[in-house]
């Protein structure tokens, strides 16, 4: 124990660093909270939560900013028992340029019926679907898609007509609260969580069709609001008889931390989601997060992914 607290004042004086929001690490090892607790009590650090449902291997750990995370980062990965240790990422979205050209198709506000909902006709047959080739598949094929689809992403409008009787409970990651994430909760709050880390991710708005013109705000602090509602639309569009559960990671100024995402896959693959969808990339490699994907793949849950946002091959 003395050995552990000479080990943090020795970090302390080597590496001093201004105070702020705390530093926080993804952390793994097989004797569960009681061994992650344990560590914490030697090394000085909080345990905050569990990150991968009842699994109980993986945990995010805190520690202030005046302790230098590289160097906490090695001294963690050196603790019997620990087998992998990530900083948290913190991860930002890409703004929406102010002035985009909106294909006019998209603005095309006559009510048409969609699968039993009252929708734009710019919605239901906008450009995109034309490209892919929808129709034709769907005649092809005879499918319209079925299961729950885990969306990953900033909330939903849930109110929204086009996705009425189609969302199902999810969870907010931002919050902590069970239930529909509304991506709105986050208007009339600050949304810049501030947590040290590496090079951000990306969360891909090109990715996402228009469900309507009002769904994005321009405003700095909302960059990223209603990114999540049109995700979800366009999952809708291709597959209407599937179920969206929407899993909230990002908040509306499009930030939000890796540890949240890899806890919204655990989430959907542990509670009936057959597809996750990841409109978001990130630069870096993280072992956890291929980890989280293969657990779910062993589940029988499809994963998508974006990739390919940046034009380059």
């Amino acid at each position: 124990m003395k050995r552990c607290f000479l080990i943090l004042t020795v970090l302390f004086l080597l590496f001093p660093r201004q105070l702020g929001a705390d530093n926080q690490f993804i952390v793994r090892l097989d004797s569960g909270l009681l061994g992650i607790q344990r560590i914490c009590i030697g090394l000085g650090c909080t345990v905050t939560r569990g990150l991968d449902g009842g699994l109980g291997q993986l945990f995010l750990v805190n520690v202030p900013t005046s302790i230098d995370p590289n160097a906490f980062l090695q001294l963690l990965q050196s603790q019997l028992g620990v087998s992998n240790v990530e900083l948290d990422t913190v991860i930002t979205v890409p703004t929406t340029p102010i002035g985009r050209v909106i294909p006019s198709g998209l603005s095309d506000s006559r009510q048409v019926n969609y699968f039993g909902r009252t929708v734009w006709n710019g919605y239901a047959n906008q450009p995109a679907s034309q490209v892919i080739g929808l129709n034709s598949a769907r005649t092809t094929f005879n499918v319209f898609g079925s299961g729950i689809v885990g969306v990953i992403d900033t909330g939903i409008d849930a109110n929204h007509p086009a996705l009425q009787g189609v969302v199902v409970q999810g969870y907010d990651f931002t919050r902590n609260t069970p239930g529909i994430p509304s991506e709105s909760s986050d208007l009339t709050q600050p949304v810049s969580p501030a947590v040290s880390g590496s090079a951000p991710a990306r969360v891909n708005d090109s990715t996402a069709a228009v469900l309507d013109q009002q769904s994005v705000i321009v405003l700095s602090q909302y960059a990223a609001f209603g990114h999540g509602t049109r995700v979800s639309g366009v999952i809708h569009l291709v597959a209407p008889n599937a179920l969206i559960m929407p899993l909230k990671t990002f908040r509306a100024d499009g930030t939000g931390h890796l540890s949240d995402i890899l806890r919204a896959i655990y989430y959907g693959a542990q509670n009936g989601a057959k597809i996750l969808n990841m409109s978001f990339s990130t630069p870096n490699y993280s072992k956890e997060l291929g980890r989280a994907l293969n657990t779910a793949t062993a589940n029988g849950v499809i994963s998508v992914a974006s990739a390919g946002n940046d034009g380059q091959q």
